[in-house]
Parts: C-alpha cells; sequence; structure tokens
C-alpha cells in the first residue's frame, strides 16, 4: 500500500484546486476494499469546496489508473 500512497500523493498535488493549498498526509487503509484519506491544509484555510474539488479530481484520475484494486 505504500506504493499506492506515493503514487496517490503524486496525483493529489498535482491536482489541488488552487496554489494556496497544500498535502499533509495520504494513509491508504483496509483489505479487499480500500479507504484512501487526503489531508490537505492551506494559507488561508481549506473550503469545503475545495475538499469536493479535489476528490472528484482524484478519484477521476484513480478510477482512470485503476490504480488501486477493488
Amino acid at each position: 500500500m505504500k506504493e499506492w500512497e506515493s503514487k496517490i500523493k503524486e496525483i493529489a498535488e498535482k491536482r489541488l484546486p488552487n496554489d494556496s493549498l497544500f498535502l499533509v498526509e495520504v494513509k491508504v487503509a483496509g483489505r479487499g476494499r480500500y479507504k484512501v484519506s487526503v489531508t490537505i491544509d492551506g494559507d488561508k484555510g481549506v473550503k469545503i469546496e475545495d475538499c469536493t474539488e479535489l476528490s472528484q479530481r482524484l478519484g477521476d484520475e484513480l478510477e482512470l489508473l485503476d490504480l488501486i484494486d477493488g
């Protein structure tokens, strides 16, 4: 799962909605059915819209790459 975390981190950093946001942590947990947690922060805080946008962008990319089994 560590290789997934580093790839997801790389993707997430490229897909952040704006330059004031930064990635704090990426975790992948589970077996067979996985949970991906991405923590972000920002110089001016983080809006729910930022989280939604990153989630959609990251989800689309992970689906396209078929990175995680299950």
